[in-house]
Protein backbone atom coordinates (compact mmCIF):
# COMPACT_ATOMS: atom_id res chain seq x y z
CA UNK A 1 0.00 0.00 0.00
CA UNK A 2 2.75 2.36 0.95
CA UNK A 3 5.76 0.57 -0.55
CA UNK A 4 6.21 3.03 -3.21
CA UNK A 5 6.04 5.98 -1.27
CA UNK A 6 8.71 4.07 1.65
CA UNK A 7 11.18 3.62 -1.63
CA UNK A 8 11.05 6.84 -3.00
CA UNK A 9 11.92 8.56 0.70
CA UNK A 10 14.82 6.04 0.68
CA UNK A 11 15.93 6.94 -2.18
CA UNK A 12 16.08 10.43 -0.97
CA UNK A 13 17.38 9.68 2.35
CA UNK A 14 20.22 7.75 0.66
CA UNK A 15 20.99 10.67 -2.10
CA UNK A 16 21.24 12.80 0.85
CA UNK A 17 23.21 10.86 3.75
CA UNK A 18 20.27 10.86 5.76
CA UNK A 19 20.14 8.49 8.42
CA UNK A 20 18.12 5.01 7.63
CA UNK A 21 17.58 1.92 10.03
CA UNK A 22 18.81 3.62 12.90
CA UNK A 23 17.83 1.90 16.36
CA UNK A 24 15.64 3.70 18.39
CA UNK A 25 15.42 4.78 22.26
CA UNK A 26 15.47 7.70 24.36
CA UNK A 27 18.41 9.61 24.44
CA UNK A 28 18.90 12.83 26.94
CA UNK A 29 16.56 14.06 29.37
CA UNK A 30 16.31 17.55 27.34
CA UNK A 31 15.18 16.03 24.47
CA UNK A 32 12.66 14.23 26.27
CA UNK A 33 11.56 17.77 27.43
CA UNK A 34 11.48 19.18 24.36
CA UNK A 35 9.05 16.78 22.83
CA UNK A 36 6.83 16.17 25.70
CA UNK A 37 6.27 20.10 25.99
CA UNK A 38 5.63 20.72 22.06
CA UNK A 39 3.23 17.74 22.70
CA UNK A 40 1.61 19.75 25.24
CA UNK A 41 1.56 22.31 22.63
CA UNK A 42 0.20 20.16 19.89
CA UNK A 43 -2.32 18.80 22.17
CA UNK A 44 -3.58 22.63 23.19
CA UNK A 45 -3.55 23.21 19.74
CA UNK A 46 -5.30 20.30 18.67
CA UNK A 47 -8.27 20.96 21.31
CA UNK A 48 -8.77 24.30 20.16
CA UNK A 49 -9.35 23.66 16.36
CA UNK A 50 -12.01 20.28 17.72
CA UNK A 51 -13.32 22.86 19.51
CA UNK A 52 -14.20 25.13 16.28
CA UNK A 53 -15.17 22.34 14.50
CA UNK A 54 -17.83 21.10 16.47
CA UNK A 55 -18.38 24.95 17.14
CA UNK A 56 -19.05 25.83 13.46
CA UNK A 57 -18.64 22.38 11.56
CA UNK A 58 -15.75 23.71 9.48
CA UNK A 59 -13.85 20.74 8.04
CA UNK A 60 -10.75 22.47 8.06
CA UNK A 61 -10.38 22.10 11.47
CA UNK A 62 -11.30 19.14 11.75
CA UNK A 63 -8.44 17.42 9.88
CA UNK A 64 -6.79 20.50 11.43
CA UNK A 65 -7.07 18.52 14.99
CA UNK A 66 -7.13 15.38 13.99
CA UNK A 67 -3.54 15.82 11.88
CA UNK A 68 -2.02 17.71 15.28
CA UNK A 69 -3.28 14.90 17.48
CA UNK A 70 -1.89 12.22 15.67
CA UNK A 71 1.60 14.59 15.36
CA UNK A 72 1.36 14.68 19.04
CA UNK A 73 0.70 11.54 20.49
CA UNK A 74 3.77 10.74 17.75
CA UNK A 75 5.77 13.35 19.89
CA UNK A 76 4.96 12.04 22.88
CA UNK A 77 5.93 8.00 21.96
CA UNK A 78 9.05 9.54 20.91
CA UNK A 79 9.83 11.13 24.15
CA UNK A 80 9.40 8.49 26.09
CA UNK A 81 11.12 6.10 23.67
CA UNK A 82 8.08 3.34 22.80
CA UNK A 83 8.83 2.54 19.06
CA UNK A 84 5.48 0.68 19.19
CA UNK A 85 3.34 3.75 20.20
CA UNK A 86 5.47 6.22 17.06
CA UNK A 87 4.51 3.79 14.59
CA UNK A 88 0.98 3.18 15.75
CA UNK A 89 1.17 7.43 15.56
CA UNK A 90 2.91 7.20 12.48
CA UNK A 91 0.69 5.02 10.65
CA UNK A 92 -2.45 7.13 12.41
CA UNK A 93 -1.10 10.21 11.25
CA UNK A 94 -0.28 9.41 7.32
CA UNK A 95 -4.03 8.02 7.41
CA UNK A 96 -5.87 11.30 8.76
CA UNK A 97 -3.46 13.59 6.48
CA UNK A 98 -4.65 10.43 3.33
CA UNK A 99 -8.30 11.77 4.29
CA UNK A 100 -7.34 15.16 4.80
CA UNK A 101 -6.52 15.20 0.82
CA UNK A 102 -9.56 13.35 0.36
CA UNK A 103 -12.02 15.20 2.06
CA UNK A 104 -10.81 18.05 0.02
CA UNK A 105 -10.67 15.85 -3.05
CA UNK A 106 -6.79 16.47 -3.06
CA UNK A 107 -4.99 13.93 -6.01
CA UNK A 108 -2.40 13.18 -3.05
CA UNK A 109 -0.54 10.18 -4.30
CA UNK A 110 0.19 12.32 -7.58
CA UNK A 111 1.37 15.38 -5.52
CA UNK A 112 4.03 12.88 -3.66
CA UNK A 113 5.14 11.76 -7.01
CA UNK A 114 5.37 15.05 -7.91
CA UNK A 115 7.36 16.06 -4.67
CA UNK A 116 9.70 13.12 -5.01
CA UNK A 117 10.48 14.43 -8.62
CA UNK A 118 11.52 17.75 -7.31
CA UNK A 119 12.65 16.46 -4.06
CA UNK A 120 15.40 14.43 -6.21
CA UNK A 121 16.41 17.18 -8.38
CA UNK A 122 18.53 18.48 -4.75
CA UNK A 123 21.43 18.63 -5.21
CA UNK A 124 23.34 16.57 -2.34
CA UNK A 125 26.30 19.43 -1.82
CA UNK A 126 25.94 22.23 -0.32
CA UNK A 127 25.90 25.09 -1.94
CA UNK A 128 25.50 28.43 -0.31
CA UNK A 129 24.47 29.87 -3.26
CA UNK A 130 22.52 27.33 -4.77
CA UNK A 131 21.26 25.71 -1.63
CA UNK A 132 19.10 23.24 -4.04
CA UNK A 133 21.71 23.30 -6.53
CA UNK A 134 21.20 24.36 -10.37
CA UNK A 135 19.40 21.31 -11.30
CA UNK A 136 16.58 21.94 -8.46
CA UNK A 137 12.81 22.03 -10.18
CA UNK A 138 10.16 23.14 -7.56
CA UNK A 139 7.22 20.69 -7.86
CA UNK A 140 4.18 21.77 -9.95
CA UNK A 141 1.51 20.57 -7.82
CA UNK A 142 -0.81 23.65 -10.03
CA UNK A 143 -0.56 21.19 -12.51
CA UNK A 144 -1.07 17.94 -10.71
CA UNK A 145 -4.07 19.57 -9.56
CA UNK A 146 -5.80 21.00 -13.10
CA UNK A 147 -4.72 17.33 -14.30
CA UNK A 148 -6.46 15.76 -11.71
CA UNK A 149 -9.37 17.93 -12.39
CA UNK A 150 -9.44 17.59 -15.88
CA UNK A 151 -9.46 13.88 -16.02
CA UNK A 152 -12.24 13.76 -12.93
CA UNK A 153 -14.07 16.07 -15.22
CA UNK A 154 -14.03 13.73 -18.26
CA UNK A 155 -15.00 10.62 -16.48
CA UNK A 156 -18.04 12.56 -14.54
CA UNK A 157 -19.35 14.03 -17.68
Amino acid sequence: MIQPLMKAVREFNKKHGFPLDQPFGRKDVHTTTLLLSQSKILRTLSDTAEAHWRMVGDLRARSTHLILQEVGELLEALAFGDSLAALDALADTTYVVTGCALTFDWPLAEALTEVHRSNMSKSASVDPLHPKGPNFTPPNLQLVLNEYRATKAHYNA
